[in-house]
């Protein structure tokens, strides 16, 4: 009797640490997309790869345009000499 209530205290526990963290991760997400807006863009960069992804250089700055898709939108990013970077999001929004 006494290894059936060890036992039934162990299930229980690990039934409230998963709850825990699915609770938790839920949380985050309502979160993280109120904070973003709900814009794709920035939940595309966050999460996922570009489709293209295309490196030039115009005068002394080096550029990165990182594509997501022409409904999502791009990123363009800008390096500096003096190791500065800057970050440009284009999308319907932000065209």
């Amino acid at each position: 009797m006494h290894k059936n209530v060890i036992l039934r205290r162990i299930i229980i526990g690990l039934l409230i640490a998963v709850l825990f963290i699915i609770a938790s991760i839920s949380v985050y997400s309502m979160h993280r997309n109120k904070c973003m807006q709900k814009n794709d863009l920035l939940v595309s960069f966050e999460s996922l790869t570009p489709i293209e992804e295309e490196n030039y250089t115009l005068g002394d700055v080096a550029y990165k345009d990182c594509v997501y898709s022409e409904e999502i939108g791009s990123v363009i990013f800008s390096f500096y000499k003096d190791g500065s970077k800057r970050m440009v999001v284009k999308d319907s929004k932000n065209a």
